[in-house]
């Protein structure tokens, strides 16, 4: 999907860290999220989490991904604990912490799980 031009680029591309980089994906993963505010964008960098919330994205991690797959049965709770296993070390603890949390208030789906 290509990158559109949006009214506030001015504004995405004046964060500077947004666009160098690393930061590239993240920037147009804003763009898009602006362009489509429908959709739901997946973040992991802080400082694009940050500016994607302050255009109303409500942009998700790969973590808060992983719950609410979980939540919506289209991933079982065993495979998602593999997941945040594997991925662990990209997160603060607590993050995963969190996550784990989150995991285990899902009842789970017997005939999913």
């Amino acid at each position: 999907m290509p990158v559109p031009t949006t009214p506030v680029d001015s504004l995405i591309d004046a964060y500077p860290k947004l666009g160098v980089g690393k930061g590239r994906g993240e920037r147009d993963s804003i763009r898009l999220g602006v362009k489509h505010p429908e959709t739901r964008i997946i973040i992991d960098d802080q400082q694009a989490f940050f500016v994607a919330a302050r255009f109303d994205l409500r942009p998700l991690t790969l973590l808060d991904l992983i719950v609410e797959l979980v939540r919506s049965t289209h991933l079982n709770k065993a495979t998602a604990f593999q997941i945040i296993q594997a991925v662990a070390g990209r997160y603060a603890a607590v993050s995963i912490q969190h996550t784990l949390f989150k995991l285990n208030e899902v009842d789970s789906d017997p005939n999913y799980d």
